[in-house]
């Protein structure tokens, strides 16, 4: 089962349709409702009686709207003409290469089992899995099966078809309903892609490759995994940053954040430690520390996209790998820039 690239003209078609879908939500005014009682203008009676109403409109409203967006997702029929079938539009696109989605269906259904979540994650899991630790399975598994380059993983046709495949679309809808006490109110980029924001914030496809991508050592994922661990605040914030291209970088500031204990919260630190990075970056100290000269072994990575997915051996390409001990030696330099940054209390982050 091969991945076909769908045309410009049927996404347009299947965009078109996925606006109307989101623009048929209902406005949720229960938060001005709270805002009224609390300022006295309707009893609390009449606050609890609205509030109730308008949350059964609100789950019935969109139960309807996301029960019509998997269906048409999934359901829907797809003719020769939906896709691109040209080799040189395909190759002026970057994504004639044949991609093979075999595997697929397995990973979707493990990515639900919690077991599978603890044993590849190494975190104990009570109730529902966090969507960190979904998204590092799916993420890393995906990227081992796709065998994306980057320039593949850039287009956002590629991301638009992956979307349309059925095991895909059962997997959206498990991925966006995690955690929810209500049904959601579903994003267009949820599904698909517009540009590169989408690719390391709004989209559940792109979002895990591309944080995979820019963490992983070489055929090592464990950079990957303690990178998925650093929560959303890193994946979604962190990897935004033109520093995570820099493989030195990327690597030793995950490396960094895993080991050490930092005088504030965590959360403090994944936040604020963005801005001196920034600093740090703009200086010339940062290109000497950091120059990006890492060798890429391009034929080692052809080989590995040539190679068959095996989904018991989860291996990135072998086109790099930065030794532990100079990882370790570049952490030094981050900690001694994090003794000097204070979160907005003016507490250091390293004493």
């Amino acid at each position: 089962m091969n991945l076909k690239i769908i045309s410009d003209d049927t996404f347009r078609i299947l965009d078109k349709n996925m606006k109307s879908y989101t623009d048929s939500y209902i406005n949720d005014i229960r938060t001005t409702l709270t805002k009224k009682f609390n300022q006295g203008e309707i009893s609390k009676k009449d606050y609890e009686e609205q509030y109730k109403l308008e949350t059964k409109k609100i789950i019935n409203n969109r139960n309807e709207i996301n029960k019509k967006i998997y269906e048409d997702l999934a359901n829907r029929k797809y003719d020769k003409e939906d896709f691109v079938n040209s080799e040189r539009e395909l190759k002026t696109m970057g994504l004639h290469r044949v991609i093979d989605l075999t595997g697929i269906e397995t990973i979707v259904k493990n990515v639900q089992d919690k077991k599978k979540l603890e044993q590849f994650s190494g975190q104990k899991i009570k109730g529902n899995p966090d969507v960190v630790l979904v998204d590092m399975y799916f993420g890393i598994h995906l990227h081992n099966l796709l065998r994306l380059s980057r320039s593949e993983a850039s287009r956002t046709e590629l991301w638009n078809s992956l979307a349309l495949n059925p095991s895909i679309v059962k997997y959206l809808k498990y991925r966006s309903e995690l955690w929810r006490t209500e049904p959601p109110k579903l994003k267009k980029n949820y599904f698909f892609t517009y540009g590169i924001s989408d690719f390391v914030v709004g989209n559940h496809l792109a979002r895990p490759w591309w944080a995979t991508e820019l963490s992983r050592n070489g055929k090592d994922y464990t950079s990957s995994i303690d990178a998925f661990l650093q929560t959303e605040i890193f994946i979604m914030r962190w990897n935004n940053m033109d520093l995570m291209h820099n493989k030195l970088w990327a690597l030793t500031i995950i490396d960094f954040f895993s080991k050490t204990k930092f005088s504030v919260a965590m959360r403090e630190v994944r936040l604020h430690f963005r801005r001196a990075m920034n600093d740090y970056a703009a200086s010339g100290k940062f290109n000497i520390d950091f120059s990006n000269n890492i060798n890429i072994d391009h034929e080692k990575f052809k080989e590995w996209q040539d190679d068959k997915y095996d989904g018991t051996k989860i291996e990135g390409p072998k086109d790099f790998s930065v030794s532990q001990s100079l990882i370790k030696e570049k952490s030094k330099i981050l900690k001694d820039i994090a003794k000097l940054t204070q979160d907005t209390r003016g507490n250091t982050f390293i004493e």
